[in-house]
């Protein structure tokens, strides 16, 4: 009796210790599993997030978000209160490419025949201006969020949108995003903002890859 308890005693640890590493391989097969499934589901998100920003440049939005860039903090905050204000000539005439009156009698009349230095952007071509960076911007934070919240990859989002955080871009459109509800309304888009420019500090050099959103 007592022979065959000290058998399956054995009998028992020797299954015990296979079943441990078994058991051990079973966990970090599907630990590595779900970590490809994760890879696999960041890399549709970054794709997808990549294309829903790209449809959303329209050439009005392009021309716009360019404008806009070079204006000085009080014309941005015009723009966000919607109150008329003057740009100069070459403005104006970037201006045609997506105003409404544009080719219309409207236009002849009032833009064309103005030879005076400055323009005045108001009504309806003010409120256009005003909802295309808007929606440019909206846009912007929104692939910022995911972002931040690690659901595309970051490295990804980081070399495609780094250019247009540049000096020539006016930081990302820095200026007007200051006066709309007083610089709090895009946190994430100034939090990535400020992640560029620390890992500026921290890469000496770096080889420029192509990036979205020009």
């Amino acid at each position: 009796m007592e022979f065959s308890i000290l058998i399956l005693t054995i009998v028992q640890t020797i299954v015990a210790v296979i079943g441990v590493p078994i058991i051990i391989f079973q966990l970090y097969f599907s630990r590595k599993q779900t970590l490809i499934s994760i890879e696999k589901t960041i890399r549709e998100k970054t794709v997808e997030m990549m294309l829903t920003w790209t449809q959303t440049l329209q050439k009005e939005t392009s021309f716009a978000e360019r404008i806009v860039c070079g204006f000085s903090e009080p014309q941005c905050l015009s723009l966000y209160d919607q109150k008329a204000f003057e740009v100069s000539k070459e403005i104006k005439n970037n201006l045609c490419e997506i105003c409404p009156h544009a080719k219309s009698d409207y236009c002849e009349q009032k833009c064309k025949s103005d030879s005076s230095p400055n323009y005045l952007v108001e009504g309806l071509q003010l409120s256009e201006l005003r909802w295309y960076i808007i929606q440019y911007l909206n846009s912007l934070e929104s692939v910022m969020v995911a972002w931040q919240q690690g659901v595309v990859d970051r490295g990804v989002i980081e070399e495609q949108f780094a250019g247009m955080f540049g000096a020539n871009r006016g930081y990302a459109l820095e200026k007007f995003r200051k006066v709309v509800c007083d610089g709090a309304a895009y946190p994430i888009t100034e939090e990535f903002h400020n992640h560029l420019k620390e890992k500026k500090k921290q890469t000496p050099s770096a080889t420029k890859k192509p990036q979205l959103g020009k």
